[in-house]
């Protein structure tokens, strides 16, 4: 098992993967594996439960547990620019900035375009040019409560990650995308055959290490197991031969034959038009299959036929077909996928179909629906389609809509939904705990999440430390080519006038209440923006949104490191020796995977003192997006909170006000108690089963 999985599952899924195979417990055992978790709490911010320990115990692994922990703890390995940052910044004028950049990047930059040779490294002042400062070596004192680690038995490892993650009803993020990938390497066909992939586009990277490793009926067997019907076929096809330019061996092109002309025909037929635009994907697909050729199926290859001769008819089609004769007729077409239905309202509406007789056949269908549908659309239309919680096709397919009567239609379906789902809190007394929480600002984005994955998800708000008087925005960055990334944050001041700090913007603002620590455009380098608080307030900024972007064009998929986070700092002055990265007082923090240059990392909201990760890519490197409540325009309606006080009252639970009266403790983060429940490692409930009529 590569180091490289084990950090991945650590930072993803907060596991740490260790063998269980010893059963010895001793006073000895016990007493390391509390020593051992004091000093991860005290250095790392991390800690295991009461179970963990007695595991960790039992098998005298205290010492491999920490040196794992602290050696998958991401590091800032390089000093900025200006290595006693903030200080030096804010005691030097702007034309010794500016001069010293401008010699930093005549060193790289315009040293390659006039002598056209690659440099590794630029310029940098030192303490000849007067830079001088207090050397940063003393830890900050931690301003989170230290969080909880699961233990990951070694040899169930790769079933357990696969299953965590294959199971969910949402798109895999870039890691966990590499962590199905590796998992699917190192288990056996029977076991990937007993997990379904309820999320269809997840489909592919299991469809492809199928593909690629398994042979004869072995692979047919498997991939029959994953893919439920033919569309599912025909889907991760598509992505195949796409990864593969369209050239497939012709033993690969006889196992996508075979193994669509194992679904019965009227499956096979219902699926090669769902609709006119995807019958020419479909077509593409069987083109490059060579079908006709490997085709034993008259049945199907009949059904092939027609579908080339234009003489099939797609649902969709039908559905508009239908709709032509009547508002009635269409509705009851469309009734017979309700899937479909959800998907298709705005077709209905436009169509003249009443939302009350839609809201009807979506209340008689609600147990098939998917909660996570349900989720995105009522997160879109309670929370006004707005800042980072806006999604372009949507705000394309749903414009001039009345926003109001969807958004009641499918809370209505949604609570109905959730009240067919078998939850462990059904008919039971909870708790919800917000702690380091803005659960009224923490929005679910489901298939709208960052690509970066990270155990804290796109749209969680997370609460200032009352000790945090400094937010830093960090990264560092290392490749084997020179390569510049820019960190850049965009205020706005309560007149509505905003601040812009970055290499092409103003080094500090006025006042210094936000400071950049100058623009390094080599590689093995680490930028940092500092938001002192108390300046911001006095300065009337009232939130800053933090961008990162990869100048040189190379996406943070193909840069062999970069790690951004945002973190806070307890002392600020000119004459603080404290570090300038300390991993455990970060919100959060990514090595980004992403294949993308541009990210819109986080939002400080400094009227309320809170930071929220938005991991989204941005249109431009210039592009920031604004959470609407942050223009003061009202909280988001559909949260968190209003979400499982939703679930709460569709499962019959109480949600009570006192936490020891409660018999389930609901919660973000993983929990220490018997009764605690992580809303995140549980997905946020959308997973469980309808109760079976």
């Amino acid at each position: 098992m590569s180091d490289a999985f084990r950090k991945m599952v650590f930072t993803e899924l907060r596991r740490v993967i260790i063998p269980l195979n010893r059963d010895i417990l001793s006073d000895e055992s016990m007493q390391r594996a509390l020593t051992m978790n004091m000093n991860l709490s005290t250095q790392y911010g991390y800690m295991f439960g009461p179970k963990d320990l007695i595991l960790i115990a039992r098998n005298d692994a205290a010492e491999e547990v920490f040196a794992m922990v602290s050696g998958m703890i991401s590091e800032v390995k390089a000093p900025p620019m200006y290595p006693d940052f903030p200080s030096q910044v804010m005691a030097m004028d702007e034309a010794q900035f500016r001069f010293h950049q401008m010699m930093h990047y005549f060193s790289t930059y315009g040293v390659e375009f006039l002598f056209d040779t690659k440099v590794a490294r630029g310029w940098l002042p030192d303490e000849k040019e007067g830079i001088t400062g207090t050397e940063k070596v003393r830890e900050d004192e931690h301003l989170f409560a230290a969080r909880v680690l699961n233990l990951l038995d070694e040899k169930d490892a790769y079933l357990s990650v696969y299953s965590m993650i294959i199971s969910k009803r949402e798109r895999m993020t870039e890691p966990e995308k590499a962590l199905v990938s590796e998992c699917v390497q190192h288990l056996e066909p029977e076991q990937i055959k007993e997990i379904t992939v309820p999320f269809k586009e997840n489909l592919n990277i299991v469809f492809a290490v199928m593909m690629d490793t398994l042979k004869g009926s072995e692979r047919l067997e498997a991939m029959r197991a994953v893919c439920q019907n033919s569309g599912d076929v025909f889907k991760v096809l598509r992505y195949y031969l796409e990864q593969h330019e369209y050239h497939l061996t012709t033993s690969q092109k006889r196992t996508g034959v075979r193994l669509l002309e194992s679904y019965p025909i009227g499956d096979f037929k219902g699926n090669l038009i769902l609709s006119n635009a995807k019958r020419e994907e479909t077509l593409v697909v069987l083109q490059f299959l060579d079908y006709n050729r490997f085709s034993k199926s008259e049945a199907h290859k009949k059904a092939v036929s027609m579908l080339r001769g234009d003489e099939l008819r797609s649902w969709e089609s039908r559905l508009k077909a239908a709709l032509s004769e009547s508002p009635d007729a269409g509705l009851l077409v469309a009734s017979e996928r309700p899937g479909s239905l959800l998907r298709f309202v705005s077709m209905l509406i436009k169509a003249g179909v009443d939302p009350e007789k839609i809201k009807a056949e979506l209340l008689k269908y609600a147990d098939r629906l998917s909660t996570q549908t349900l989720v995105r659309v009522s997160t879109y239309f309670s929370n006004g389609a707005c800042g980072f919680f806006e999604n372009k096709i949507y705000a394309n397919a749903w414009k001039d809509f009345d926003t109001d009567l969807l958004d009641g239609i499918f809370i209505e379906v949604l609570k109905k939904n959730l009240s067919c789902k078998q939850t462990p809190i059904r008919g039971k007394r909870i708790y919800l705990e917000d702690t380091g929480y803005d659960l009224d600002r923490s929005v679910i984005q489901t298939n709208d999440k960052s690509e970066e994955g990270g155990y804290i998800r796109s749209g969680l708000t997370m609460k200032v430390p009352a000790k945090g008087r400094i937010i830093r925005l960090f990264t560092y960055w290392n490749d084997k080519e020179r390569t510049d990334i820019d960190l850049h944050g965009y205020g706005v001041r309560n007149d509505g006038t905003t601040v812009e700090i970055g290499w092409l913007e103003d080094f500090r603002s006025e006042g210094g209440a936000i400071v950049y620590s100058g623009d390094i455009t080599h590689s093995d380098a680490a930028e940092f923006i500092d938001v002192d608080l108390e300046n911001a307030k006095q300065d009337g900024i009232r939130s800053v949104l933090f961008t990162l972007h990869s100048y040189t064009n190379k996406t943070f998929k193909e840069i062999e490191e970069v790690l951004v986070g945002i973190m806070a700092v307890s002392e600020i002055g000119e004459e603080t020796d404290v570090k300038l990265y300390t991993p455990a007082n970060c919100f959060f923090s990514h090595e980004l995977m992403s294949g993308t240059v541009g990210i819109t990392y986080g939002f400080l909201n400094i009227e309320d003192m809170e930071v929220t990760f938005v991991g989204k890519t941005s249109a431009s490197w210039m592009g920031g997006l604004t959470p609407k409540y942050a223009t003061a325009d009202g909280l988001p309606l559909f949260t968190v909170r209003s979400y499982v006080s939703l679930l709460a009252e569709s499962q019959s639970a109480a949600l009570t006000e006192n936490k020891e009266d409660a018999d389930i403790i609901l919660r973000l983060d993983k929990g220490t108690e018997e009764r605690e429940i992580s809303l995140i490692d549980e997905n946020y409930w959308m997973d469980l089963p309808s109760v079976q009529e």
